[in-house]
This record gives C-alpha cells, sequence and structure tokens, in this order.
C-alpha cells in the first residue's frame, strides 16, 4: 500500500529516478523501479544488505535499470539529481535525521520528491517496553508525537499525507511470516544445519514479537514532500 501511494502521488513514470537511502535489502526501490519501468538506485552502509538487494534484484527484476552501492549515505557523492528520494522510515536511523534530511535535498532535482513513512506516537510507550525493544533493535523506537516528527521537514512542500493505524498481528500470522523468510533464506543459502535454522527462526521471532507490542501505541504516517528552489525553506500555502 505505501508503495502504491508514493508512487501515485509523486507522479512517478518511466522518465524518473530514483535513489533509496538505507535501502537494506533493496525491496522499496526495487518495487518502485519496477512498478514505473524507470531508473534507480539503492545504497546502504551494510554490504551484506547490499548483497542481498543485488541477489533479490536478479530474482524478482531482471529487467528493471537498477544498481545497488555499499556506502554511507552520509557521504555518497554523484553527478547524478535525482527525481525521488526515498527514505521510508529509515530516517530515525539516522543520528542527525535534519542532516540526513538535507543531504537527501542535495541529491534531488529541482521539484524532485521525498517519499518517507514515520512512526509516532499518541500515547506514551511504557518504560518496559521502550527498555525490551532496545535490547532486541538496537535502538530505542520513536516514542514522539506527530508534530515533533514532521519538524525535521520544515521548508519542504508537504504535497500528500496519509495516516494508518497499526494493528496487531496474530500468532498465526508471525508464525507464517518467520517460517516463509526462514524458508527463503534457508534454500537460497542451502543451510542445513537444524541449530542454525532454529536460531534464525528464533531471532526472527523475537524481533517480530517486540515489534507487535509497539503497535498498539504507534501509528504511521505515509508522506510525500517536494523539493522546490524557488521556495524552499520557506513556506506560503495555508495547511489545511
Amino acid at each position: 500500500m505505501t508503495l502504491n501511494k508514493w508512487r501515485v502521488y509523486s507522479m512517478l513514470n518511466s522518465k524518473s529516478n530514483i535513489l533509496e537511502f538505507a535501502c537494506t535489502t533493496g525491496f522499496s526501490v526495487r518495487e518502485l523501479c519496477k512498478m514505473a519501468q524507470c531508473k534507480g538506485l539503492g545504497i546502504d552502509i551494510s554490504k551484506a544488505s547490499i548483497q542481498a538487494a543485488r541477489h533479490n534484484a536478479k530474482q524478482y527484476a531482471k529487467s528493471v535499470n537498477l544498481k545497488y552501492v555499499a556506502t554511507n549515505a552520509l557521504e555518497f557523492s554523484t553527478k547524478d539529481r535525482f527525481s525521488h528520494v526515498v527514505i521510508g522510515a529509515a530516517l530515525r536511523f539516522f543520528p542527525n535525521p535534519t542532516q540526513t534530511i538535507q543531504k537527501c535535498i542535495s541529491l534531488m532535482q529541482n521539484d524532485g520528491f521525498l517519499l518517507s513513512a514515520e512512526f509516532f506516537v499518541e500515547k506514551s510507550i511504557p518504560d518496559k517496553v521502550l527498555a525490551k525493544a532496545q535490547k532486541v533493535f538496537g535502538i530505542t523506537p520513536t516514542n514522539v508525537g506527530y508534530k515533533e516528527v514532521m519538524s525535521v521537514y520544515k521548508g519542504l512542500e508537504l504535497m500528500y499525507e496519509d495516516f494508518q493505524n497499526i494493528i496487531p498481528e496474530t500468532e498465526d500470522e508471525l508464525a507464517h511470516y518467520v517460517d516463509s523468510t526462514v524458508e527463503r533464506i534457508v534454500n537460497d543459502k542451502n543451510i542445513k544445519d537444524d541449530s542454525l535454522i532454529k536460531k534464525l527462526k528464533n531471532r526472527l521471532n523475537e524481533i517480530k514479537q517486540v515489534a507487535n507490542e509497539l503497535r498498539p501505541y504507534q501509528r504511521y504516517v505515509i508522506l510525500v514532500h517536494r523539493y522546490r528552489k524557488t521556495i524552499y525553506p520557506h513556506r506560503y500555502v495555508e495547511l489545511f
């Protein structure tokens, strides 16, 4: 759903050129490029993630003009300018979100679009749940409200937003996801070690269970912002 909203409301087309920050295993940029039959580039600091992204692209998007590069997004440099920059829900993984937005803008064409999805809370997450999430994820989940989350986009034109509730998954849904994901990894890597397979399932299940615990406190919003040189960083329109 999020990808389709981004595609429609950012007017993605065959002439678009997409860059994705923190692309991990390459899903968003791959699927957006496939939808629009345009070209794209995914970057991530993790070499393992980039290897997985390239592998996935060969399996699911052979005909797409798509590249992946292992690099630090904040140090990334290119002469290309992109019509769309995707950061998804990864902005809060960067140490300075405002600096990261500025980096995105520096790589965008005039009238380019920034595509993101932000988590926020309408009631504070209990300390016990936050501590568990910090231990499992290695970062503290977003525990601030909508206005604070949106403050880093100051100066960009908000073209579209869509608020979403996050409904907790059932145990059957979680188990199906874990089994499907691990099965694919086992087949791709030809893993035969039952103890390793069990560890993979346990780790992924742990991540999904904690994410599920956070859901009653969180909402997220799908966002499309536009960068226009003649306006940025000012605001001349009403917010409705």
